[in-house]
């Protein structure tokens, strides 16, 4: 009768453990499954604005090519090759989703340019004031760009604390696992 009299309340510190456990792992569950959802709207967040940016890239090669293209000889021929490239500029910004300002401006601006060049301008002053035109959306990539590198600074910083948070439930695992194991040999041992 003494030994079930130790037994009992063995069994119900075990049991009681394995409620709070169940608890705990229900919490952590929880705040995984919220993580992992704020990470995959983020990914996707991230995903859009960075298709977006390489289309507004494109965009900006093809104003380039454009403004590159305008040349003093035989100017009615450049000015085809630009408004070639302007419309391959206006068709990539026009796919959906359809890129946001200053895009269709600049397009417009520089299409304008090569359709209707001003009067007597000669081929290198329209050239460059393409490229100021376009200097606009230049800098509206670079802006981006820069944005977008300190925030891959800071999602390897967060990568790096996941990391971390992996190690540390990885050891303490691991020694949870081992103390139980030796409690259990223990236990057998002086049975």
């Amino acid at each position: 009768m003494p030994r079930i009299v130790r037994i009992v309340p063995v069994l119900l510190l075990v049991l009681g453990s394995q409620v709070v456990a169940g608890q705990e792992l229900g919490d952590s569950a929880r705040r995984i499954g919220q993580t992992r959802n704020s990470i995959n709207a983020y990914m996707n967040d991230v995903k859009a604005r960075t298709l977006a940016l390489g289309r507004e890239i494109e965009v900006l090669g093809f104003l380039s090519d454009a403004a590159d293209a305008v040349s003093p000889i035989a100017m009615d021929q450049s000015l085809t090759r630009a408004r070639r490239k302007v419309e391959e500029a206006r068709h990539t910004a026009g796919e959906e989703p359809s890129l946001g300002e200053p895009v269709p401006t600049v397009v417009d601006v520089v299409s304008l340019m090569v359709t209707h060049p001003p009067f007597g301008m000669p081929a290198d002053q329209l050239r460059a004031r393409i490229f100021v035109a376009i200097s606009k959306l230049e800098e509206d990539v670079l802006r981006q760009a820069e944005t977008l590198q300190v925030e891959a600074g800071t999602a390897g910083s967060l990568a790096g604390s996941l990391e971390q948070i992996q190690a540390s439930l990885h050891a303490a695992a691991v020694a949870g696992t081992k103390a139980s194991l030796q409690t259990r040999k223990r236990a057998l041992k002086s049975g």
